[in-house]
């Protein structure tokens, strides 16, 4: 019993003690010599504005360095090197020899480093930089409601952008893409931001574009007395339709089908291979842009050839 009282009376001497041990430990490890291994990052410096690096450098490279304890520790976990590649002497490709000379060490830190074996190059390859206008090409699928049609057209806002690359690689491309989009069950019509595709070392700007989808509400419509007309017949005959109107019903954009009149659609019986025993004939018709035929009254017109008397 009265030694466990000893212990509790004098339990802050012993770490103390203790504490004092693993300083003076620490002390002396930190101030000895070793050797160990550091991953350095690779920098590449002094790229000429007009050329662009090509090659994959590596991100780190295994170096060897001998100092005392403490400087290795803080080259590990706090203030790495670098090893730095100057762009300056390389022209296009490039072999860089490496050697202790190019590891920019911290100011401070007393560490020798030393490349290790098979370490000897780092291949570097420059290239022309380039500069282009491109357009832009959307990546879009639309599927609108039932009752609803998009344009065919989508908007996209700018409609080219500066593309900056090497020059192999940017005079190949045509146009830049979007990312890909699919709407689905749209029935009006919005702008949105889509990012753009750039091929790896090329840069765009601006690297997003807004893309403009119109949607417009489909109706149809029946065009009254719309007049009909002969074409392609043989000079000496009066040709006579019966009837000389038709009633024609058709779909497609709601506000483009209320500015049409029966004047907007241009109808023709076509005799350019007229039989005289043929009476009857199927009307053509050319519509105005987005509008379609859905069917027409009378389907038939009967066609009488009478000599013109006139001849």
């Amino acid at each position: 019993m009265n030694l466990w009282k000893r212990i509790q009376k004098n339990w802050h001497i012993r770490v103390y003690m203790l504490l004092l041990a693993i300083l003076l430990w620490v002390v002396v490890v930190m101030t000895q010599v070793y050797e160990t291994t550091v991953n350095v990052p690779v920098r590449a410096l002094n790229i000429s504005p007009d050329m662009i690096l090509v090659s994959e450098l590596p991100e780190t490279i295994p170096v060897r360095f001998s100092g005392q304890g403490k400087d290795l520790f803080v080259l590990t976990f706090f203030r790495p090197a670098h090893l730095d590649l100057d762009m300056q002497v390389v022209d296009k490709d490039f072999d860089y020899p490496l050697h202790t000379g190019l590891i920019e060490v911290p100011v401070g830190l007393a560490v020798e480093p030393m490349i290790l074996p098979g370490q000897n190059v780092i291949s570097v390859s420059l290239e022309e930089r380039v500069t282009v206008l491109l357009p832009v090409q959307p990546d879009v699928e639309v599927r609108t409601r039932p009752g609803y049609i998009a344009s065919e057209t989508t908007n996209v806002m700018p409609d080219s952008v500066r593309v900056t690359g090497p020059k192999s690689i940017v005079e190949r491309m045509k146009n830049v893409l979007t990312e890909e989009r699919v709407y689905i069950g749209i029935s009006d019509s919005f702008v949105e931001n889509v990012e753009l595709l750039s091929p790896e070392r090329v840069d765009l700007l601006p690297a997003s574009v807004q893309l403009g989808i119109t949607v417009n509400r489909l109706g149809e419509r029946v065009l009254k007395r719309v007049p009909l007309f002969a074409s392609g017949f043989t000079p000496g005959w009066q040709i006579i339709l019966e009837p000389s109107v038709v009633d024609v019903r058709v779909k497609g954009i709601s506000t483009r089908l209320a500015t049409l009149t029966p004047d907007s659609i241009r109808a023709w019986v076509n005799l350019s291979n007229w039989d005289r025993n043929q009476f009857e004939y199927t009307p053509e018709f050319d519509l105005p842009e987005g509008v379609e035929l859905i069917d027409v009254t009378p389907g038939r017109i009967r066609v009488r050839a009478e000599v013109d008397s006139w001849q």
